[in-house]
Parts: C-alpha cells; sequence; structure tokens
C-alpha cells in the first residue's frame, strides 16, 4: 500500500511540471489606464508561481510604441531598467509567491498614447506563457493655460504664439 502512495504522490507531483501552467496573471493581463501629467506612474501586472520550486521567466517585447519626449523604464520581478529593453530574464521568484512586471512612465506635459505588449514565458517549460500589454495615455489640457511651480504657459491650445511667464524669466 505504502508503494501505491509513493506511485501516486510521484505521479501528482511530476504532472504538475508536465501539464500546468507553472505561473498566472494576477488580476487583467492588461492595463489600460490615463496618467496624469509630469509625474513618474508605475503599473505593475503581477505573476503568481504556481509551483512549489523556483521559477525563472523569460520576456520578449512584441511591441513598443512610446510618445517622443515621454521617458519609461521597465521594471521585471524587482530589478528596474533604464528604458525597456527588448528581452531578458526575470531573477527567480519561490515557490508560492508572486513577481512583477512594471511599465513605469513620465509624460512631462505631452499628451498621446504609449503601448507596450511583452510576452512572458517559463524558461524550464515554453507552453507556459502569457501575454502582458500596457495602454499609457495622457489626454491633452482642456484648459487655457497652464500654472504651475511659477511659470505660466498659454494659451492653451497653442495658436501660432505660446506665451511663457516666470516670476524670474520674462518672455
Amino acid at each position: 500500500m505504502r508503494l501505491f502512495y509513493s506511485i501516486l504522490f510521484v505521479c501528482f507531483f511530476f504532472s504538475e511540471k508536465i501539464y500546468a501552467q507553472t505561473f498566472s496573471v494576477i488580476g487583467n493581463d492588461s492595463l489600460i489606464e490615463d496618467i496624469s501629467a509630469n509625474n513618474i506612474s508605475i503599473h505593475d501586472i503581477f505573476l503568481q508561481n504556481e509551483t512549489f520550486s523556483d521559477d525563472t521567466l523569460a520576456y520578449q517585447v512584441l511591441s513598443f510604441n512610446l510618445i517622443s519626449g515621454w521617458d519609461a523604464s521597465l521594471c521585471v520581478n524587482g530589478s528596474c531598467q533604464v528604458g525597456v529593453p527588448m528581452s531578458g530574464v526575470m531573477a527567480p521568484f519561490a515557490g508560492g509567491t508572486q513577481g512583477l512586471m512594471g511599465f513605469n512612465v513620465n509624460p512631462y506635459l505631452l499628451s498621446g498614447t504609449s503601448t507596450l505588449l511583452v510576452k512572458v514565458w517559463d524558461i524550464h517549460d515554453t507552453t507556459s506563457k502569457a501575454n502582458l500589454y500596457w495602454q499609457l495615455t495622457l489626454h491633452p489640457a482642456d484648459v487655457n493655460s497652464i500654472e504651475e511651480n511659477g511659470i505660466s504657459i498659454y494659451p492653451n491650445p497653442v495658436h501660432k504664439i505660446l506665451n511663457v511667464k516666470s516670476e524670474m524669466l520674462e518672455c
């Protein structure tokens, strides 16, 4: 009888590795959000290790559209990169714990929409994979002037002439 249970345990343990998804996306695999001007915004998608052992995931950027003038970075399981690398490998995360991929941007005052599509997969089981998508939008300001830190910019939207007024500098 003991042999029977031992064989059953081994079959169950290895079936997880063979047939189960080794990780899952917590919540949505897509983030579609409006963002604020002049502010670094952080947009994380969390991944759950569904196994009892360490999981190592690789990633590849499938498409990336960044508004010219925006700053962007990619955080991969606790390690933030300068810019958005086109591929890489995450640091391993323990069984039953979470990892993350985060798309961080600062749009400054430039309106538009930036998108990022990333394929993620287990380096030991390429059938275990997911696509992660971010769409971040800064809408144009709908006010006649912008005032921040003692600087006024007007009119908005601009028609031929842009006025910039500052307490330290008159233009």
